[in-house]
């Protein structure tokens, strides 16, 4: 697994829903934006040397923009991005 630098988040993306749960099928649409946290950076370090740490937390279930880096781990996708693409946490 790769350790994020500075203040990196790596999210897993979360399964994509083919189904409602009325029991409608869903075509092919976009990918959704949301993911759980899997590592942290240790934070974004000011230029006084204080580093201010990462808002979110392994585990944490998170929306986030569509700037981000995708690389395989291990045959898994993961996906690298600025703590700022992060929008929500649940």
């Amino acid at each position: 697994m790769f350790k994020p630098l500075k203040d990196l988040v790596a999210v897993r993306r979360a399964e994509e829903v083919k189904q409602t749960a009325s029991g409608l099928y869903l075509g092919n649409s976009e990918k959704i934006n949301e993911g759980v946290v899997v590592a942290v950076g240790p934070g974004r370090h000011l230029e006084n040397g204080t580093v201010v740490p990462v808002a979110v937390k392994v585990g944490d279930k998170v929306l986030f923009s569509k700037n981000f880096v995708e690389v395989k781990d291990d045959g898994e996708t993961i996906l690298l991005m600025n703590e700022d693409c992060l929008l929500a946490v649940r």
